[in-house]
C-alpha cells in the first residue's frame, strides 16, 4: 500500500514538473482558432482568441458581409468571439491587440479573419447533415470550399502586385501611420476603405501581404488602374515623399528637368554650374513639412536645402563677365565720353567768366583813380579811395608821413 502511494506521488510530481518546465520554456503569443471561415447566410459562428503566456487587451471590428464587435482583457487565457452575417459575399473580422509576454516582450498587432458568406443550396442545412438520407452528397465539400476561398481571394479588395497577394485594409487600427497624413474614408470598387491623405498632393492605400502579414503603403493610378509605389526615398528612419515642384519656382541658375531618382522619373531642378553634375533638387514632404531637398545621385543621399546659392567659382566668373561686357559696350563708352566733355566745357566757361569779371573790376577802379588825380580833388580821392586796396591807401599815408619827418629834421638843424 505504501509502495503504491509512493509511486503515485512520484508520478504526480513528475507530471507536474514536466508541465511546469513546458510552461517555463514556452514562448508567449496571441493566436486565433481560424483565419478563414465559410459561413452560411443567416447563421452565426465563433472563433477563439488565446493569449499564451501573455496579458493585454484586444478589440474586434468587422466589415463586409459579417458583423463582430467585442473587446476585453486576457491574461494567459482564451475567450470566444461571436460572428454573425448581414449579407452574402466577402467579409473580414479584425482583432487588434496590445499585449506583452511574461518576458516583457511587446505584442502589438492585428489579426484578420476572412469570412465567406454564402447562400445555402436547397436541402443543404446544418442539421442532420451526413445523417439524413435526403441530405445532399458532401463528398465534394472540400472542393467547394476551395472554390469559394478562391472566389473570396479574387474579390474587389484583393490585389496582386509583383506576383504577391495583398488585401486593401478597411481599418488602420494598430498601423504605424506616417506623420503628416490624415486618415480618411474612401470608396474603392464600391467598398469603403481607409486611406492616408496628404493635402491634395498624395493619397496612400494600406495593403497587407497575405503571406507575411506586412503592411505597405501604395498609391493608386486611376488611369492604369494599378497600385504603384509612391515617389519617395528612405534615409535612416525618415521617408521623404516627393511632390511636384511649386508652379512659381524660378531660381536663377537652375532649370526644371526630368530626372531619375531611385529608378523613378520625376521633375526636379538641375544646375549648369561647375561641380553640380551629380546633384538635383527636388520638392518633398517629411513629417508634414515641405521643403526643397538636394539629392546626391552618386551616393544616393538626401539633404534639406535652406537656400540656393551660386558656387564661388561661378560667382567670380559672372562678375568677370559683367566687367568685360561693360567695357565692350560702345554705347556706354560714348555716353561716358560725352558726359566728361560737358563737364570739362563747363569748367572752362566758369574760369573764363570769372577772369573777365575780375579784369572788368580792375579796369573800373583804375579809371576812377586816374580821373580823381587829374582833377586835384585829393579830399574826394581820400573819400572815394578804396581803402580795401592796400597799395593805394598805404602809398598815400607813407608819402604824407615822409614829408612831415623831413620838415622836422630841417628846422631842428637850423636851431
Amino acid at each position: 500500500m505504501k509502495i503504491k502511494k509512493a509511486l503515485t506521488a512520484i508520478l504526480i510530481t513528475g507530471i507536474t514538473s514536466i508541465l511546469l518546465a513546458g510552461t517555463a520554456l514556452a514562448d508567449g503569443g496571441v493566436y486565433v482558432s481560424d483565419e478563414y471561415i465559410d459561413l452560411e447566410n443567416g447563421s452565426d459562428t465563433y472563433v477563439s482568441i488565446t493569449f499564451d503566456n501573455a496579458a493585454g487587451s484586444y478589440s474586434v471590428s468587422s466589415s463586409g458581409s459579417v458583423y463582430a464587435n467585442d473587446e476585453g482583457w486576457l491574461d494567459d487565457e482564451s475567450t470566444s468571439i461571436g460572428i454573425s452575417t448581414n449579407g452574402t459575399g466577402y467579409g473580414t473580422v479584425t482583432i487588434s491587440y496590445e499585449a506583452a509576454t511574461y518576458d516583457e516582450e511587446e505584442l502589438s498587432d492585428s489579426i484578420t479573419i476572412e469570412v465567406n458568406v454564402y447562400e445555402p443550396e436547397e436541402g443543404d442545412t446544418d442539421y442532420g447533415k451526413g445523417e439524413d438520407e435526403n441530405a445532399p452528397d458532401t463528398s465534394n465539400e472540400a472542393e467547394k470550399t476551395e472554390e469559394k476561398k478562391t472566389e473570396t481571394e479574387s474579390s474587389k479588395l484583393d490585389v496582386k502586385i509583383d506576383d504577391k497577394d495583398y488585401t486593401i485594409l478597411t481599418d488602420l487600427k494598430g498601423i504605424d501611420v506616417p506623420k503628416g497624413f490624415a486618415e480618411m474614408e474612401e470608396t474603392f470598387e464600391g467598398e469603403k476603405v481607409k486611406v492616408l491623405q496628404y493635402k491634395e498632393s498624395l493619397k496612400l492605400y494600406a495593403l497587407k501581404n497575405k503571406s507575411d502579414k506586412t503592411v505597405l503603403f501604395y498609391s493608386y493610378n486611376p488611369n492604369t488602374k494599378k497600385f504603384e509605389k509612391p515617389l519617395s526615398m528612405t534615409q535612416g528612419k525618415k521617408t521623404y515623399y516627393f511632390l511636384e515642384l511649386p508652379a512659381d519656382t524660378d531660381i536663377a541658375g537652375y532649370q526644371k528637368k526630368e530626372v531619375t531618382v531611385n529608378g523613378e522619373t520625376m521633375q526636379a531642378l538641375v544646375s549648369d554650374y561647375a561641380g553640380m553634375e551629380d546633384y538635383c533638387f527636388v520638392y518633398a514632404m517629411n513629417d508634414g513639412n515641405e521643403s526643397f531637398y538636394c539629392v546626391d545621385n552618386k551616393e544616393n543621399t538626401i539633404q534639406r536645402v535652406s537656400k540656393f546659392s551660386i558656387p564661388m567659382e561661378d560667382h567670380e566668373k559672372q562678375l568677370e563677365a559683367k566687367k568685360v561686357s561693360l567695357l565692350d559696350n560702345k554705347y556706354v563708352l560714348i555716353g561716358a565720353a560725352v558726359i566728361l566733355a560737358i563737364i570739362i566745357l563747363l569748367l572752362i566757361l566758369l574760369i573764363v567768366t570769372k577772369k573777365k569779371y575780375k579784369e572788368a573790376l580792375e579796369d573800373k577802379a583804375d579809371a576812377d583813380y586816374a580821373s580823381s588825380y587829374k582833377s586835384g580833388k585829393y579830399d574826394d580821392l581820400d573819400e572815394e579811395a578804396d581803402f580795401d586796396d592796400p597799395i593805394d591807401y598805404e602809398d598815400t599815408l607813407e608819402y604824407e608821413e615822409e614829408d612831415d619827418d623831413f620838415d622836422d629834421i630841417f628846422f631842428d638843424d637850423l636851431d
